[in-house]
């Protein structure tokens, strides 16, 4: 069973070059830099520091990484090829876990824009037809046509519409 995914990641892959600094800081942030194995003392660092520290902006970036033995190939790829194990996926999605992944703020269009021209958090830039059809599907008025039936008002007033937008675009 999965949940919020599928393996088919919808950013593009990143390498260790991408994520050693990030895990050098995170084991520098909790005091772990030095220690023989660095991953068995991040262990040991209480949940709430250790989720504090995750959960900040800084270090919420990780995804998949093909490293030729867990994930061996692209993902894509491999589906295309049929190489995979074939069992049945129960797949689900979480209703607003978008607003985790949105960018903030987001307090007009033009950030919005900026954001998806940019690849925030998707890995890849998009390109203008492709964003112009992204901000007709969810416009700014999250009451109007907001894809799967989001709601207004569930999440979007500490932010706003648009960033109640870009929630449901992320999600």
């Amino acid at each position: 069973m999965m949940n919020s995914g599928n393996p088919i990641p919808y950013q593009s892959l990143l390498g260790n070059d991408h994520y050693e600094p990030i895990y050098q800081n995170m084991t520098n942030a909790m005091n772990c830099s030095q220690a023989v194995d660095t991953l068995d003392c991040l262990c040991s660092v209480p949940y709430a520091q250790l989720n504090k520290y995750i959960s900040s902006y800084a270090a919420s970036s990780f995804f998949p990484v093909v490293d030729g033995d867990f994930i061996q190939r692209y993902p894509s790829k491999q589906l295309a090829d049929g190489a995979f194990v074939k069992v049945p996926i129960l797949s689900g999605a979480n209703t607003d876990e978008g607003t985790n992944f949105a960018p903030k703020p987001v307090n007009n269009e033009t950030q919005f824009a900026n954001y998806l021209a940019t690849g925030y958090s998707l890995g890849a830039p998009l390109n203008p037809s492709i964003i112009n059809s992204i901000l007709a599907a969810y416009p700014d008025d999250p009451c109007q046509g907001t894809p799967a039936d989001l709601g207004c008002t569930v999440l979007g007033a500490p932010f706003g519409a648009e960033w109640r937008r870009a929630a449901s675009y992320y999600g």
